[in-house]
């Protein structure tokens, strides 16, 4: 993801299972960035859900806002386990505000991950 040229996001969803049968899905986001002092995110947030059948099963929201300052760094958002059955994907959705671009939320809807 690239809402403007002077920050890059990449996000990689999935879902996983643990030695003890039960789910979750995690979501490994990293960023880097010029090193501007104009990163400045009024929201920056990631809506990461574990879905059986495109429904959600586990939620969570991962707020990236303060964070993002930094040039690089990465962070990992993740559901609480469950032991709901199979199969099972992981979806997640960015949902972001620049300061002073439009006062309205963005959306970025990121790919799925595959079936377990």
């Amino acid at each position: 993801m690239t809402p403007y040229s002077w920050v890059d996001f990449y996000v990689k969803v999935c879902a996983q299972k643990d030695s003890t049968g039960v789910y979750r899905a995690e979501a490994n986001v990293s960023w880097e960035h010029n090193g501007s002092d104009d990163i400045n995110f009024d929201k920056l947030e990631l809506h990461l859900r574990l879905e059986r059948y495109d429904v959600a099963v586990k939620g969570a929201v991962c707020d990236f806002q303060t964070r993002v300052s930094a040039t690089y760094a990465s962070a990992k958002c993740q559901t609480a386990w469950t032991s709901a059955a199979p199969p099972l994907t992981a979806d997640a959705t960015m949902i972001y505000d620049v300061n002073q671009y439009s006062g309205d939320d963005l959306r970025w809807d990121l790919a799925g991950s595959p079936s377990i």
